[in-house]
C-alpha cells in the first residue's frame, strides 16, 4: 500500500498542474468571443444624415433600391425602380438612427474576405444600408447578412473592412426595400393644425360640384380634424387605373396657411350585384409662406397615387 500511496503522491500535482493548463487553454477558452463596443454609425453623425440608402440584388443581378433624402422637416423616399416618390415615415426613420448610433457589442467571427458569402454578407447577398452626410461618399454603409436566431444576433460588415461580426439582431426591422414599408401611412401628415376643411362631390359632368366646407366655427369641427388627421391609406401605385373617374376633392387647410388637397377617383369593379368599388387619390400640397425652399420641394416631388380602402373613403363622406 505504501508503494500505491507514494505513486499516487507524485501523480497528484502532475494532474492539478495538467487540470489548470486545461482551464487556460481549453477550446472553449480560447474560441470564446471578445466582444467590441462600437456603433453602426457614428453619433456625431446623428443629426448631420441627409440620405438613408436601403439596397439589395435581386436574383436576376438587378438592384432593388430606396432613397430617403431630408428637405426641410420631412424624408422624402424615392423608389429607384418605378420612379414613384412620396414622404416616407420619418419616425421610423428617426428610430433607425436611434438604433445605428447605439453602442453596442460586436463578435468578431471572421476577417477573410471569402467569408463574406458564407454569412450573406458578400455585395450579392446582403442587404445594404448606406448613410450620408454632407459628401457623396456615405459615412457608413453596412453590409448586413444572415440572421441567427437562436442567439438573436445577425451577421454584418462595414464597406471598409472583410472584418464580419455578428451583434444583437434589432435590425431586422428597418431590413426591408418595400416602398410602402417606408413610406408615411398618415393621409395627411404635413397638415398642421387645421383652421378649414373642404369637400367637393364632383357633378356627373364635373363642372357643378357640390361643395362643404367645415371650419374652426363648427361645434366638432376640432374632433371631426383629429378624425381625419389619424386616417391611413393603402398601398402605393404609380398610376391611376384608366377606368378611374374623379369624384370628389378633399382640402385641409392649416394654421400655418399650407393647403393639402387629395383629388378621389373611383373604380368599378364587377357587375351588378357583385360590382364592388375601389378607390384611389393623388395629393398635391401648396407651402406656406414660412415653408422653407426644401419643404417646398418635398411637396412639389410627390407623384405617388394612393389607394384607400372603401370603408376609408365612406369615413371621409360620413364627416360631411
Amino acid at each position: 500500500m505504501k508503494k500505491i500511496d507514494c505513486i499516487l503522491l507524485k501523480i497528484l500535482p502532475v494532474s492539478i498542474i495538467l487540470f489548470a493548463l486545461s482551464l487556460v487553454f481549453s477550446p472553449e477558452r480560447a474560441n470564446s468571443q471578445k466582444a467590441e463596443e462600437s456603433a453602426v454609425l457614428n453619433q456625431k453623425y446623428r443629426n448631420e444624415v441627409r440620405k438613408i440608402v436601403i439596397s439589395r440584388k435581386n436574383a436576376d443581378s438587378t438592384d432593388e433600391l430606396l432613397e430617403m433624402t431630408r428637405h426641410g422637416d420631412f424624408y422624402l423616399l424615392s423608389d429607384m425602380d418605378s420612379k414613384i416618390t412620396c414622404l416616407a415615415n420619418s419616425k421610423l426613420i428617426s428610430s433607425l438612427l436611434e438604433n445605428a448610433v447605439k453602442i453596442r457589442k460586436f463578435y468578431r467571427l471572421s476577417q477573410k474576405s471569402s467569408d463574406a458569402e458564407k454569412f450573406l454578407t458578400d455585395e450579392s447577398s446582403s442587404i445594404v444600408v448606406s448613410f450620408y452626410a454632407s459628401g457623396e461618399e456615405p459615412v457608413s454603409k453596412i453590409y448586413f447578412g444572415a440572421e441567427d436566431a437562436l442567439k438573436n444576433r445577425i451577421y454584418l460588415r462595414s464597406h471598409k473592412s472583410n472584418v464580419v461580426y455578428e451583434c444583437e439582431n434589432d435590425f431586422h426591422q428597418y431590413l426591408n426595400t418595400e416602398l410602402d414599408y417606408w413610406a408615411e401611412g398618415k393621409i395627411f401628415a404635413e397638415a398642421e393644425n387645421p383652421v378649414q376643411i373642404g369637400f367637393e362631390i364632383l357633378s356627373e359632368n364635373e363642372k357643378l360640384p357640390e361643395t362643404k366646407k367645415i371650419d374652426e366655427k363648427s361645434g366638432d369641427f376640432q374632433k371631426k380634424s383629429a378624425y381625419l388627421l389619424e386616417l391611413r391609406h393603402g398601398k402605393i401605385v404609380d398610376m391611376i387605373p384608366s377606368s378611374a373617374k374623379k369624384i370628389s376633392v378633399l382640402s385641409v387647410y392649416s394654421g400655418n396657411g399650407r393647403i393639402s388637397r387629395l383629388d378621389f377617383y373611383e373604380v368599378k369593379n364587377g357587375m351588378g350585384e357583385e360590382e364592388q368599388e375601389s378607390y384611389f387619390y393623388t395629393k398635391s400640397v401648396i407651402p406656406s409662406q414660412i415653408d422653407g425652399q426644401e419643404n417646398s420641394f418635398a411637396f412639389y416631388s410627390e407623384n405617388a397615387v394612393y389607394e384607400v380602402s372603401a370603408w376609408t373613403f365612406g369615413r371621409i363622406c360620413d364627416l360631411f
